[in-house]
């Protein structure tokens, strides 16, 4: 739709019947003053017919009686989904540990990978006696799924040893790493993300028990870095069951003995063995999407135009899906009648309405817009200038209609972009591609569902004002 805002200076034909009205007050004038004074009124009445006046103040733009700033909201905003390969999950801080059936994206399952260092300790072990081993896993509050499942957790032991990729230096989501077939601890539990701080989970008696025993020998195996890692290579916390909840926890996570001494009396000790390098430490994920409107996005089938899955785009970066928004037929607005410049652009994405909630189904809280073409890698973030005369990469600032629930938002300023869009004549494929920022990449679960234009109250808009010239 095309909206005219209202012309902010007085119309020349209320300014001629002024002068008219002003001539009747002075015709009473005689001989050759009353002549020369209508000459210039008519001067001034005409002149402001005959020139155009444009109003610049930086960026804004007041219309006159020759221009007029036009608001329109009909320019085509494509949407598709688009596959992400791989992308780096270690040292994040943070491990994703569960498994989980969500009905629109399929059967999602995560775990953490980690080695375990060595214990840093003053206590000769002499006279302990073995009391348990556990594993710490403390939580940072995040999670996806229901929390009112319980969630079965299984400790393997690593059979080999965690590598990193020799070009990078890194692990990623896609990369495993062989594991025992038999945990060395496991555990049925319902956790409480926004209550619970901690859970533990006891480790088999013999692994504890032959840890002491070298603790009391002083083996080297378990006082030397390099040795203690080849005899014990690591750790993979994962999910037993598959429909439960996904939770995050911090990479601070602790094997603990337990132990007591004899003294004149016995008293209770313990000695920790944490994470040894968090850039060993990573998330491994995997999403199975049979059935879903997306099955078919695969390394193969990059890219699903929404039109094809009920004019639907899907998001949810962990699970190695994008949403890519291009402007087909933005270069149109040149053909106007009298357009001379693009004054703002404004997209505003809502989510389709239905698709979230407050509790399982949460939106992201920060959403970027990167540029993108036709290989739909993640390109330059859109940015904006902030008060220090700075730029920051712009995240959507979210509005949430919390008492009707069909105005939530996000919204950002794309001037600048569309702009260069509209300088471009030749044929592209390029767009933008919206995605968390790159620290929430990683580590959250967090998706949204985003419509076509013909999602009357859920789509994505382009909201246009520009300058024109009247005709």
């Amino acid at each position: 739709m095309f909206y005219t805002l209202q012309n902010l200076f007085t119309r020349p034909q209320e300014m001629n019947a002024a002068l008219l009205a002003s001539h009747t007050s002075t015709s009473r004038l005689s001989g050759s003053n009353g002549n020369i004074l209508w000459m210039i009124l008519l001067a001034i009445c005409i002149l402001p017919s005959c020139v155009k006046t444009d109003i610049d103040f930086g960026t804004q733009y007041l219309a006159t009686n020759n221009t007029q700033i036009i608001k329109t909201d009909s320019f085509t905003t494509n949407l598709s989904t688009i596959y992400i390969d791989s992308f780096i999950t270690s040292n994040t801080s943070a491990g994703v540990i569960g498994a989980y059936q969500d009905p629109v994206f399929g059967q999602i399952t995560a775990s953490t990978y980690l080695q375990i260092a060595p214990a840093s300790f003053a206590d000769t072990f002499s006279n302990t006696i073995f009391e348990s081993l556990e594993l710490i896993i403390h939580l940072n509050k995040s999670y996806y799924g229901d929390t009112t499942q319980p969630v079965t957790i299984a400790v393997q032991q690593l059979k080999e040893n965690i590598e990193q990729h020799s070009n990078s230096a890194a692990l990623y989501n896609t990369d495993s790493f062989l594991y025992k077939e038999d945990p060395i601890g496991i555990k049925t539990t319902v956790i409480r993300p926004s209550v619970d701080d901690s859970i533990s989970i006891k480790l088999e008696d013999v692994l504890g028990t032959n840890w002491l025993s070298m603790l009391q020998q002083g083996d080297e195996q378990i006082k030397s870095l390099p040795k203690f890692n080849d005899y014990f290579k690591g750790i993979c916390v994962t999910a037993v069951n598959k429909n439960g909840m996904v939770f995050g926890c911090k990479d601070s996570i602790t094997l603990r003995l337990h132990y007591k001494k004899k003294d004149l009396f016995l008293r209770d000790g313990f000695v920790d063995f944490a994470l040894y390098e968090r850039s060993f430490q990573f998330n491994h994920i995997t999403i199975d999407r049979t059935g879903t409107a997306i099955e078919n996005l695969s390394k193969q089938n990059s890219e699903i135009p929404a039109a094809t899955t009920n004019n639907t785009a899907y998001l949810q970066a962990i699970t190695g899906s994008a949403v890519k928004i291009s402007f087909p037929s933005i270069r149109n607005i040149l053909e106007l009648p009298g357009f001379v410049k693009i004054i703002s652009a404004e997209l505003r994405v809502r989510p389709v309405a239905g698709s979230f909630d407050s509790y399982q189904y949460m939106l992201p809280t920060l959403l970027r817009l990167s540029t993108t073409d036709a290989l739909n890698k993640i390109g330059t973030d859109i940015t904006k200038v902030v008060t220090s005369g700075t730029t920051s990469t712009q995240t959507g600032d979210l509005q949430i209609d919390d008492l009707y629930g069909i105005d939530t938002y996000y919204s950002y300023d794309i001037t600048s972009y569309i702009k260069s869009q509209i300088a471009i004549s030749s044929f592209n494929k390029n767009g933008l591609i919206i995605s968390p920022p790159s620290y929430n990449f990683q580590t959250t679960f967090n998706r949204i569902l985003l419509g076509e234009a013909n999602q009357k109250t859920s789509n994505v808009t382009l909201i246009l004002y520009y300058l024109a010239v009247n005709q």
